[in-house]
């Protein structure tokens, strides 16, 4: 009980089954946009290279940057939670701006599993599949 005289763990229960909820469809509805939109090129050096060098607005960095942490924290809540964390986390690291992203991504989805799975989902929208570099 509170100093009010109510009882908080029904509030706690809805609350955590709002969230499972919230991230599950958010799992279902928003992630397999986001992988269909990344280049099917983004894990090859030249390409990587050439996107870096182009001017951005501090704007677009921050809001992608800020997008990228959101899912990242939803990501981790989906491992435990019912969703698609890995899937959640990559797309959240493809987003952000880090030292090492591309060495991190490499070595997430260099996982035969986790390519296989990014690039069911592009096939089923008619999407080319990520082209792995040549060291996964």
């Amino acid at each position: 009980m509170d100093g009010l005289g109510h009882d908080l763990s029904p509030w706690i229960a809805w609350l955590l089954v709002g969230a499972s909820l919230g991230v599950s469809i958010f799992g279902l509805l928003a992630l397999p946009w986001l992988i269909r939109r990344l280049p099917d090129d983004v894990l090859l050096e030249s390409s990587a290279t050439q996107r870096h060098q182009r001017s951005r607005r501090w704007m677009t960095v921050v809001l992608r940057n800020l997008l990228g942490v959101v899912l990242l924290l939803s990501g981790i809540a989906m491992l435990v939670l019912p969703g698609q964390g890995i899937l959640t986390i990559i797309v959240a690291v493809f987003l952000m701006d880090l030292p090492y992203k591309r060495r991190l991504l490499i070595s997430l989805i260099g996982l035969p599993r986790v390519l296989a799975l990014l690039n069911a989902v592009r096939h089923r929208a008619g999407v080319a599949p990520i082209r792995p570099p040549s060291r996964c």
